[in-house]
């Protein structure tokens, strides 16, 4: 993809977009949080050699390229803990949905507070979407803080539509619009994407 696209969120936090040599990487921080991760995530299953990961990083390029999608690394002090991406992006109604997972040992640190935050700036700002939603299982307490916390509304539930430890579960929906990120976070200051 030539130059990748970096983003420092802040003195600890890096958003890089994946590249095939993290796929290594990519792989062990999924092995070991394979049985966190699997409870929230069905992809996690069909996750299991190095090669499962390049082969979703060569993905996650052809749909940057196209700007379809956009899936970042979430890098904290140096390693890489996560990822966020942008995904089921309508250029129509100027529209994404935002996912992420981190790794369990760093949750409850804001990691992924800050890495949203500055991933919806991405999309209102660098990509002008008027607005980002973020979906999660009803039992999902810990995801849902995140567009809690970011003052997102909760606009709906499909009932039903999320498989949880294979049971079906139902989907909270929130949604952030750009009117709105620009009133609560008209004075935040964040950096520049630093190619």
């Amino acid at each position: 993809m030539g130059q990748l696209l970096t983003y420092r969120v802040d003195d600890e936090i890096t958003l890089r977009l994946l590249d095939v040599h993290h796929a290594l990487t990519l792989f062990r921080c999924i092995q070991v949080n394979r049985k966190h991760l699997r409870r929230w995530l069905l992809w996690v299953a069909e996750t299991l050699c190095v090669e499962d990961c390049w082969k979703f990083i060569l993905y996650t390029h052809k749909k940057a390229a196209k700007e379809e999608e956009f899936h970042f690394g979430i890098w904290y002090r140096g390693e890489l803990s996560g990822v966020i991406g942008a995904h089921s992006i309508d250029w129509t109604t100027k529209s994404a949905e935002v996912g992420y997972w981190l790794s369990e040992s760093l949750q409850g640190r804001g990691i992924v507070t800050r890495s949203v935050l500055h991933m919806i700036r991405f999309l209102f700002e660098e990509h002008d979407m008027n607005r980002v939603e973020i979906r999660c299982a009803l039992s999902n307490l810990k995801s849902q803080a995140i567009p809690r916390r970011l003052g997102f509304q909760l606009v709906g539930m499909l009932r039903e539509a999320e498989k949880v430890e294979g049971q079906l579960e139902n989907l909270l929906i929130f949604e952030l619009l750009r009117s709105e990120w620009k009133s609560i976070y008209q004075n935040v200051v964040v950096d520049t994407w630093n190619p």
